[in-house]
């Protein structure tokens, strides 16, 4: 007799009734004879009642044909969860094949079959033919030409979901819609689903299978932007270097760009009176209208106009525009150059310029334009043990000076450097000593101060530089006047191949202010709490399981499917990604009293050179704890 699977077994006398544990008819019954000696093979032509590809129980028993019949049967087989024959092409479930993550030049294609199969893609524009089966599975578009991308994925379980990252598609001209730009490419994906071992049996799919898709559009370009001045005087945009200082007149421009930005230029200058205090910045207006955004120095922009202090001489603004890709942005620079309006104000520094006296490499500081006079802090690697300062002035005939290093002797920089002498810090951010570098610029009977704070962390201290944030606000590089402005490329993440350390991982604890310092688990009755942190930025998945129960493979902590799990998830943490020391995150819905396995897989967010994130994923770890009772 042929069962469903798992369906409750026959006795001998039901398996020779031909009837199920129920007495009912089963899904298929039968019998054939066999000779003493004999091997004799049997077909059943049950095909009207099995399933293609189901799974069945069989179960076969064996009496004599002796006269009388014996009435014992003796069950000399049981089969069980046998598959019935594949006579056809796999079949994608609902809702595939389908499109995830899709960006300016990459998408992910995402599949889930029926049975073991491999699939076949292609990708062409949205208007050209569909290829056929056949070209499909030769990764060739309609015609034989080669497609914009091609690939396969061999689906080997059908209980999960498999998924290819599909790259290169950035080149690729934007549609034409109505004479204008659209967002993005429109694409279709072709896919097609083979039999998973095609040497023994090939059944294809009788027809291409195809998605729609429109890449993200990965334009940063500025439309417009226009400025007022608090007199109502002209102000206008002029492209490149602008003004020299030596003449104090204009200089020729690179163009004039007046309130429209110049195709390719991404560096403007606009000029101002001594007696314009503000600026106003207004129809900021990108050309993607689905563009992410626009920040001025680091901050974003709500509406298409906003007011900002001017400083004396040079003040910096970047404008950061993000496109509808989220992961693609583009700078515009725009300095704003406010007169002096008389001796006394000479006394204001242009910038104090820091670097490795070993290399003589630059060091990634400057002033801001419109503090002016104030008190900054720079962080400076442990590997920059002399440190070489020198200083600009707007006007350096009409001004003096002096630098003072932690309050000692002064030095006169007015038109020279100095070699400082740094020590190594402790690598404890709260407690960090300081260096102090003192300027004191005089003109005109007027003293502008300067207070630098030089703090030198060593390894382990705040490495990588993101890490020092924190403590020690980024300060954007300096862009020397003298120096010609160049065009700022778009921002692209570069490859990243290796997957996040676990630096900690452990239940996390407290401990006690007091001697004797006891330390305390972090668990209650119903959950855990876990330490983590991690070498790079990434996130954690997490399966909960009975103690000792078998491992689980990374695939499935990832995709959170495990038989018996008493709970999964996954989580990080912001800004950092689990990145910083001290990150705790609890696991709840556990139950009182119970030893538990907690299995761990870090993923990280590297992203490559199509900007696009391939996730590189660690092995499984894991973590013993046990609940409060």
């Amino acid at each position: 007799v042929v069962l469903e699977r798992g369906a409750t077994a026959p006795t001998p006398t039901q398996i020779k009734a031909g009837t199920d544990a129920s007495d009912a008819t089963p899904v298929a019954a039968g019998s054939v004879s066999v000779g003493v000696g004999e091997s004799v093979g049997t077909e059943s032509d049950v095909s009207g009642d099995l399933d293609e590809k189901g799974l069945y129980d069989i179960y076969v028993v064996a009496s004599d044909q002796a006269t009388p019949t014996s009435t014992q049967y003796t069950q000399v087989a049981a089969l069980f969860e046998r598959t019935a024959p594949d006579m056809s092409a796999p079949l994608f479930k609902a809702g595939f094949p389908a499109t995830t993550d899709v960006r300016s030049g990459s998408l992910q294609l995402t599949v889930k079959t029926d049975e073991a199969a491999k699939v076949y893609y292609v990708v062409t524009a949205a208007d050209d033919t569909a290829p056929t089966v056949s070209e499909v599975r030769s990764g060739q578009e309609s015609g034989g030409g080669e497609p914009l991308a091609k690939g396969e994925v061999v689906v080997d379980n059908p209980n999960f979901l498999y998924k290819a990252d599909i790259f290169g598609l950035a080149d690729q001209p934007h549609t034409v819609v109505g004479g204008a730009e659209y967002a993005g490419s429109a694409l279709k994906v072709h896919v097609v689903a083979y039999d998973f071992v095609e040497a023994v049996v090939t059944h294809a799919q009788a027809a291409v299978t195809s998605v729609p898709v429109t890449t993200l559009s990965d334009d940063t370009r500025l439309y417009s932007l226009e400025c007022t001045l608090p007199s109502g005087a002209a102000c206008e945009l002029q492209c490149g270097k602008g003004r020299t200082y030596e003449g104090g007149a204009p200089s020729d421009p690179a163009c004039s760009s007046g309130n429209s930005f110049e195709p390719g230029v991404r560096d403007y200058r606009i000029f101002a009176a001594d007696d314009e205090e503000t600026i106003t910045l207004t129809s900021i207006v990108t050309v993607e209208d689905n563009a992410g955004g626009v920040a001025i120095n680091g901050t974003a922009v709500s509406s298409n106009s906003v007011t900002k202090d001017l400083g004396y001489g040079l003040n910096y603004f970047v404008l950061t525009v993000t496109a509808e890709d989220p992961y693609v942005s583009g700078e515009y620079v725009v300095v704003v150059d406010r007169e002096f309006g008389g001796a006394a104000l000479n006394s204001t520094l242009e910038s104090l310029l820091l670097s490795d006296a070993a290399t003589d490499l630059a060091i990634d500081f400057r002033f801001d334009a419109a503090l002016g006079a104030a008190d900054y802090r720079v962080a400076i690697d442990s590997s920059v043990e002399r440190l070489n300062v020198s200083t600009r002035a707007f006007y350096p005939d009409d001004v003096e000076v002096t630098l003072f290093w932690n309050g000692g002797q002064g030095y006169d920089v007015a038109s020279t450097h100095v070699v400082l002498q740094l020590d190594q810090l402790q690598e404890v951010p709260s407690t960090l000593p300081t260096q102090m570098i003192t300027i004191v610029a005089t003109a005109g009977g007027v003293a502008s101060t300067y207070g630098l704070t030089v703090q030198r962390y060593g390894p382990g201290a705040c490495s990588p530089r993101g890490m020092c944030d924190d403590w020690f606000p980024y300060v954007p590089p300096e862009i020397r006047p003298e120096s010609p402005l160049v065009e700022l490329l778009d921002v692209q993440p570069t490859r990243d191949d290796t997957y996040p350390e676990l630096l900690n991982l452990e239940v996390a604890y407290t401990t006690a202010l007091v001697a004797p310092f006891t330390e305390t688990l972090k668990v209650t009755d119903d959950s855990v709490t876990l330490a983590v942190q991690l070498s790079e930025q990434g996130k954690v998945y997490f399966v909960v399981l009975a103690d000792g129960a078998t491992p689980p493979p990374q695939r499935e902590v990832i995709e959170a499917y495990v038989e018996g799990a008493v709970a999964t998830g996954s989580f990080t943490s912001e800004p950092y990604k689990l990145t910083q020391p001290g990150f705790e995150y609890t696991i709840t819905g556990l139950s009182a009293g119970t030893n538990y396995d907690i299995y761990i897989v870090a993923e990280d967010y590297a992203l490559d050179s199509a900007l696009r994130p391939a996730p590189n994923a660690g092995p499984v770890t894991r973590v013993d704890a046990t609940t409060l009772a």
